[in-house]
């Protein structure tokens, strides 16, 4: 008897993005926990538009406007990490939410 087997193909797609930028440097590095902090953003290849830089502390992640200056520098204002996480909290139910003083 003869069996004729036919190789197993699998085939995986996926998406792969490629940013049209570069980002090189941000000024100032790291602040204060209660954000607003301007933060200067280096690179090349910026394009004016609706600017989104997105923050994360590796668990919450924030989008805030940007504001486009020239092709190798973008602004914006950091988020208050306090607010973040007593919202996250909130939402998960496992605190109350308290206003700041």
């Amino acid at each position: 008897m003869c069996r004729i087997h036919r190789p197993l193909l699998t085939l995986t797609l996926t998406c792969v993005c490629i940013p049209l930028f570069a980002v090189y440097k941000l000024e100032p590095f790291e602040g204060p926990m209660t954000g607003q902090t301007e933060v200067q953003i280096h690179g090349e290849d910026f394009s004016n538009g609706n600017i989104k830089v997105t923050f994360t502390d590796g668990k919450n992640t924030e989008n805030v406007s940007g504001k486009y200056h020239t092709p190798t520098l973008l602004t914006c204002k950091s988020p208050d990490w306090l607010k973040v996480h007593i919202l996250h909290t909130f939402s998960k139910g496992l605190s109350m939410m308290l206003p700041r003083h």
